[in-house]
């Protein structure tokens, strides 16, 4: 499925709900007024609100309450990491803090302006021309050594992401615009169990899609720095190329077990430049990516490139356009200059989460 019939699809399933807004707004109208919907999740609404203390713009996302046992302990997973590693990185969406009312949970986030990755290259995919490239190579470069950095960031600080893809990568709206990896619901530390199956399929490698059963006793364990690895590739490659390598193109947002080994067996048996989704791209991609692309997407995730190896590759380390190296490096400039504040701060989500774990959900 291309990328751009996915995003219109997407797109259309976020209908707001006025009676819903309407509640949570009078709910937070003291501290926060509501001016639109942005998306929504399997679990939360996202809107935008005007923070009226720090008279800033605001994403909340909106967990109806009761939350569902099954989803607390993932939904202070979610608040736990970002409130650890938010803070320490750029590209990294950052949570301010969480907030309570009768109807709903909200977690109060950095607002990214510029919208998904996602639409950024659907726009880009409906002006490109045959066989060519939807981002060039030099934009998706710019885009995808801030995404590395960022997730160099979180394996550095012992935590997987486990979701990437581009509807979780989203844009400020500077001229070019910084990228913010956001949704840290599927993410877990090292120390934690690694064996639970992630969200997306087409950005899952086949040591996820092969852990098939639900019964924790017949999963097999795997390195999450590799699936991460996996995941950066797709999202490398739907940039370039305007869809997945592999995917399954009924019931996009409703995948079952089937479905999923139909993806596993076109990894494990087509190479990812055999895919007839992007054929007509392919021979547009440079000799550099196609060998980074090449490394990445190994079946076997011990043989597989590590995030640093990526960031010594050749195509990753060419030079950028003036105008993205400039951005560049205010953006490392500004990367320093955190570093340096957080020495002399240190940050206890543990005490920042505690009304959250005494409360009832």
């Amino acid at each position: 499925m291309l990328l751009l019939e996915i995003f219109y699809i997407r797109r259309g399933h976020l209908r707001t709900s006025q009676t819903c807004t309407n509640n949570v707004a009078w709910r937070l109208q003291a501290s926060h007024r509501a001016i639109k919907h942005l998306g929504r999740g399997a679990a939360a609404d996202t809107w935008l609100f005007v923070d009226r203390k720090r008279n800033r713009l605001v994403a909340i996302k909106l967990f109806p309450r009761p939350i569902p046992a099954g989803l607390r302990d993932s939904t202070l997973s979610e608040i736990k990491c970002q409130m650890e590693l938010g803070p320490g990185h750029i590209n990294l969406i950052n949570v301010y803090e969480a907030i309570l009312t009768p109807d709903h949970l909200g977690i109060v986030m950095e607002y990214a302006a510029g919208g998904a990755l996602t639409a950024h290259v659907a726009e880009r995919w409906g002006a490109a021309k045959p066989g060519g490239l939807i981002l060039t190579e030099d934009e998706a470069r710019f885009f995808f050594r801030q995404f590395i950095e960022a997730v160099d960031y979180c394996h550095r600080n012992k935590t997987a992401h486990r979701d990437l893809k581009l509807d979780n990568t989203l844009l400020d709206d500077q001229k070019p615009p910084f990228l913010k990896i956001c949704d840290f619901g599927f993410a877990r530390h090292w120390s934690n169990d690694s064996l639970y199956r992630t969200k997306t399929p087409e950005y899952m490698s086949p040591e996820l899609l092969r852990n098939q059963s639900r019964d924790k006793k017949t999963l097999k364990d795997y390195d999450p720095r590799s699936v991460d690895v996996w995941a950066s590739g797709v999202l490398l490659l739907v940039s370039l190329c305007g869809a997945f390598p592999w995917d399954h193109t009924r019931q996009h947002d409703n995948f079952n077990n089937d479905q999923e080994l139909d993806l596993w067996l076109q990894e494990v048996n087509k190479q990812w430049n055999e895919s007839p989704f992007i054929a007509d791209n392919v021979d547009a991609l440079s000799a550099e990516a196609r060998d980074l692309l090449n490394r990445i997407f190994v079946l076997d995730p011990s043989q597989r490139i590590t995030i640093p190896e990526i960031m010594r590759h050749p195509w990753y380390t060419k030079a950028l356009l003036p105008e993205h190296q400039e951005a560049l490096d205010s953006l490392h400039e500004e990367q320093r200059q955190v570093d340096e504040h957080l020495k002399h701060r240190k940050l206890d989500p543990v005490n920042m989460l505690c009304p959250l774990t005494a409360c009832s959900w």
